[in-house]
């Protein structure tokens, strides 16, 4: 297993989590960057790394970018911007537009970009449970490329144990074509410090829990 936990720390330090409907804050920056691994039917192993950056530009205007790659889905790169329009007492309400593109390689081995654009709807609230603090998160996104067309809807509830640990679950929904993909992620988050912290986690899939993902990241605040 040494050669597994070397994997994994590697996509963590060179390979998203995310503020969601909270402002990030003027001036601030969030950077996050997590890989998941799995083995398929036939004992192949699957990786796909994520980097995220998020800057804030004003009190409520965000901006950031995001890079991924997968072994099965190729590259993507995205620029995006979210808005905050509405936020009272825990509730906080924001919009997302982002610019994306796609790039796999075809079986004659040829280059294929496929460029797209994303428009989002993200919902927040804290809570207190039993005296800890908690949040939970409903994000609706509809992106389409010159290749398809998606509409995602994720949920994310989290729960905080102790000041240095923290536990969440998530829920991401796809529909591609009529055709609907459940994925759940439980996971745990470490604070090393107040900046930076370390997510343990897990991503599932509904009609295939064999291929089940183990889950790395790190976030950094500053």
């Amino acid at each position: 297993m040494k050669w597994l936990v070397s994997f994994l720390v590697t996509l963590c330090l060179v390979s998203q989590a995310n503020a969601g409907a909270w402002p990030r804050g003027h001036g601030k920056t969030f950077t996050s960057a997590s890989g998941e691994l799995w083995q398929d039917e036939q004992g192949y192993l699957h990786y796909y790394t994520s980097a995220y950056l998020e800057y804030g530009r004003t009190p409520k205007l965000s901006i950031g970018t995001i890079t991924a790659m997968g072994s099965l889905s190729g590259a993507d790169n995205e620029i995006f911007a979210g808005y905050t329009v509405w936020q009272k007492g825990p509730h906080v309400l924001s919009l997302e537009t982002a610019l994306h593109e796609n790039r796999t390689l075809d079986f004659a081995g040829q280059e294929q970009v496929s460029p797209g654009y994303g428009v989002g709807l993200s919902y927040g609230r804290g809570f207190q449970l039993a005296q800890r603090n908690g949040w939970i998160t409903l994000d609706a996104r509809l992106n389409r490329s010159t290749k398809l067309q998606e509409f995602k809807f994720d949920t994310t509830l989290g729960l905080s144990l102790h000041e240095r640990w923290k536990v969440m679950t998530q829920v991401f929904t796809s529909t591609i074509d009529g055709e609907t993909n459940i994925k759940f992620a439980p996971g745990v988050v470490f604070s090393v410090n107040e900046k930076t912290h370390i997510e343990l986690g897990a991503r599932v899939p509904s009609r295939d829990a064999e291929r089940a993902a183990i889950k790395l990241g790190l976030w950094r605040e500053f």
